[in-house]
């Protein structure tokens, strides 16, 4: 990938969700969105292994491409400008 300059992070932070949802629930959250699912399938197109789009989806989170805590957790405006901060600086 440097070779071609690209860098890893460029790649995963390319397929961060333009907007945000709120769920109502934990029972909202998904387990997977099409944005992990393009993910995974170009992580395993370029050699990747055990990346399907759950853990796509769970690198999302872990790392702030998504805000996905529910309506109330006491996190998610945190969470949120956080998300804000890191798109301004981009």
């Amino acid at each position: 990938m440097h070779e071609q300059g690209e860098t890893l992070s460029g790649l995963l932070w390319s397929f961060a969700p333009s907007g945000t949802t709120t769920p109502a629930s934990l029972a909202d959250v998904p387990a997977t969105t099409d944005e992990s699912t393009r993910m995974s399938k170009e992580l395993r197109r370029r050699g990747f292994r055990f990346v399907g789009p759950t853990t796509a989806y769970a690198l999302m989170q872990a790392v702030g491409m998504v805000n996905d805590h529910v309506a109330g957790c006491w996190v998610r405006d945190e969470v949120a400008a956080a998300i804000a901060g890191r798109s301004t600086a981009t």
